[in-house]
């Protein structure tokens, strides 16, 4: 059976200011702005206590993040996807990272940058003051 190569696109990078509530796809180089870290809240499962028992506690970054032009608010997990360090490397004040696919939310009436199952982040190499 003979297999079909997929060819891929390259991907089309898009400013923080021409982002639109309820759309996805949007592939951005944007830069941690700030960035707050606080612990998430343990929920009282009384039946699953043992398995939270086990699990690490999860850390929730609240950033704001942005381009040359506007920004947006960022909230990011530290959940099983992720390893901790690259967590911390992400939320550096002044890290420069790579979005692909991600989606606009509305929360409160402010839009904010998030990912589905589809979206994928990365720290770029590069670092500026």
């Amino acid at each position: 059976m003979a297999t079909i190569a997929v060819k891929k696109r390259k991907p089309v990078f898009v400013n923080v200011e021409d982002l639109k509530p309820g759309t996805t796809g949007h592939n951005l180089i944007i830069k941690v702005v700030s960035s707050k870290v606080t612990r998430a809240h343990k929920t009282r499962h009384t039946s699953s206590s043992l398995s939270q028992r086990s699990k690490p506690p999860s850390h929730i970054a609240k950033c704001l993040v942005g381009d040359n032009i506007a920004s947006i608010v960022f909230t990011t997990y530290n959940d099983q996807r992720l390893p901790f360090s690259f967590f911390l490397d992400m939320i550096k004040l002044g890290a420069i990272v790579i979005t692909r696919n991600a989606k606009i939310d509305m929360f409160k009436g402010f839009t904010r940058l998030a990912f589905d199952k589809r979206g994928h982040i990365e720290v770029a190499n590069l670092q500026t003051s």
